[in-house]
Parts: C-alpha cells; sequence; structure tokens
C-alpha cells in the first residue's frame, strides 16, 4: 500500500513539471542580435595615406591684390621630388639645378608658389642666366654711362663679363643684376646683354613676394 502511495505521488509531480516547461522558447531580452546582411560600416572618414600629391580642389587663397590665382601654383599639388627642389631654391641665395624637364615645365607655367601660408616668387628657366659683353658703336646722340657711376657691385659684375672673354654665367649664389647700355669701360662702350647657357634640365630660383612698387 505504501508503495502505491508513493508512485501515485510521483506520477502527480511529473505532470505538474510538463505543464510548467510547455511554451515556445524565448531569447533573453537583454542581448541584440547582429545581422550579417545589414548595412555596410562607412570608411569615408578614416584618413588614407597616399605618396601621390593632393589635387582636390581647395578653398582660395587670399592672395595680395593684383596677383592673379592661375597663376599661383599651391605646394600641396608639386611631386614629392618637386617640393624638395623648391626647399632647397628657397633657402639657397641663388639659382639651384632642376632634376627633370617635367619639373621645368611645372614652374615655368606659374609665377608663384604658395607655401607655409605665404606666397613665394619662382622663375625657372631651361639654362643657367648668363651676360654677354661686347664693343659697340654709340652715335652722337647716345648717351654712354660711365664705368666709374656704376655701384660697386655692377662694376665688379662688368669687370667679371668683359675679363672672361666677353661671356660669364652667373653662380649658384649670385642674383641677376641688369646694366645700362651703353658703359663706357677703358675708353670703349660696351653694352652688356643678359641671355641663357645651356642646362640639362634647367635652374629654379625661389624669392619670398614683395609688392610691386608703385610709380
Amino acid at each position: 500500500m505504501y508503495s502505491h502511495r508513493l508512485l501515485a505521488l510521483g506520477l502527480l509531480l511529473w505532470l505538474a513539471g510538463c505543464s510548467t516547461v510547455t511554451g515556445p522558447s524565448t531569447a533573453p531580452t537583454g542581448l541584440t542580435t547582429t545581422s550579417v546582411d545589414g548595412p555596410a560600416t562607412k570608411t569615408s572618414g578614416v584618413p588614407t595615406m597616399t605618396d601621390r600629391p593632393s589635387t582636390e580642389t581647395t578653398s582660395r587663397l587670399d592672395l595680395p591684390p593684383g596677383v592673379d590665382e592661375s597663376d599661383v601654383l599651391q605646394f600641396s599639388s608639386l611631386s614629392m621630388s618637386e617640393r624638395v627642389t623648391f626647399g632647397v631654391a628657397r633657402n639657397a641665395s641663388g639659382y639651384v639645378e632642376l632634376s627633370s624637364d617635367s619639373a621645368l615645365e611645372t614652374f615655368t607655367e606659374h609665377r608663384y608658389v604658395y607655401a607655409d601660408g605665404r606666397l613665394w616668387g619662382v622663375e625657372a628657366t631651361y639654362g643657367r642666366i648668363a651676360y654677354y659683353a661686347s664693343t659697340t658703336d654709340a652715335t652722337e646722340n647716345e648717351t654712354v654711362v660711365d664705368f666709374e657711376t656704376l655701384t660697386a657691385e655692377r662694376q665688379r659684375r662688368f669687370r667679371r663679363v668683359v675679363n672672361r672673354s666677353g661671356s660669364y654665367v652667373l653662380g649658384p649664389d649670385e642674383r641677376p643684376i641688369d646694366f645700362p647700355d651703353p658703359v663706357r669701360y677703358d675708353g670703349e662702350p660696351y653694352v652688356v646683354s643678359r641671355g641663357t647657357a645651356s642646362s640639362a634640365h634647367g635652374v629654379l630660383h625661389v624669392s619670398p613676394y614683395e609688392k610691386p612698387v608703385s610709380g
């Protein structure tokens, strides 16, 4: 009899347990799921490293009056080698040799480079600047400038041109200079003209921008 009661009690407990576990299973409400078919993550805000110069359009430059923006080349648009050449020329007291024809083309198409928040004048020529001197026949109505009236720097340059068989190539540390025509030297009137001497890829001269003096 006692065993029959225990068996009945066990049956009742088993039936009660089954009634509590029936029904659909649900996931915990505190967790979220991620779908592999969802939208892709945006990467537009992640910077990309590149060796190529930037070509994107920038805001308008704050240029001095009279300077056309089409004549200005931004430093960021230069190639890596052109940036190095520009930096060397900017720190030099004269010109530097260009390393390629493309660099010559880049700098000759513009009059200025905008770098470090300021404007720089650039002058690129196919060859180095040279001076040539020759005697001339001055007319009676032509004004001849005496050599002694020239500045000390012009006298030094003038002697150098004349004493070197009438031609002289400007050195890397020398700035161009103009001479009046004609100049009387040792009793002879001379004309000094400015030209270029051949160079492998041309030369570049960089100087800080200076506002032209209005007359």
